[in-house]
């Protein structure tokens, strides 16, 4: 009797560029086209359902496709740019959010309390072990315009 061994999936988000005020429901499915896979195998991937996915621009949940390659078992969710993975608001909110709160020790209107929090938390922890001798409004400045993660 033949069992077949199935590999672990692994799952990792790509970004892929939207037009601004736009998301499609689907990266490549309005074109009829299938990606390849972004990790060495090269395969042509294959549809691997829809999820519902949030963004703060869009007020309702948003399908997107996801893609499975066959080979490698690799699934990839496409996201829009400039927003972090399992992140659902821009990164530019959140660095103009982290911004005014370290200038004027108080929260913009309009931004929930708790969410913010939890973002100042990380970015002040990643300070205090990665860069302890610079003051956090600098290292917040730098790594934004660098492109690279803040918390």
């Amino acid at each position: 009797m033949f069992i077949p061994l199935l590999r672990p999936t692994k799952s990792m988000s790509i970004t892929i560029e939207f037009a601004s005020g736009c998301l499609p429901a689907s990266s490549c499915a309005h074109k009829g086209e299938r990606p390849k896979c972004p990790k060495n195998c090269g395969f042509l991937m294959w549809g691997h359902g829809w999820v519902r996915r949030y963004f703060d621009k869009f007020p309702q949940g948003t399908l997107i496709q996801r893609f499975l390659c066959p080979r490698c078992r690799v699934v990839i969710t496409p996201r829009p740019s400039g927003y972090f993975s399992r992140i659902q608001t821009s990164i530019r909110s959140i660095f103009q959010v982290l911004k005014h709160r370290l200038q004027k020790m108080g929260w913009p209107n309009g931004v929930p309390r708790q969410r913010a929090g939890h973002w100042l938390r990380r970015f002040l922890e990643m300070c205090r072990f990665h860069f302890p001798q610079e003051e956090p409004l600098e290292r917040l400045t730098r790594q934004y315009h660098r492109g690279a993660p803040f918390f």
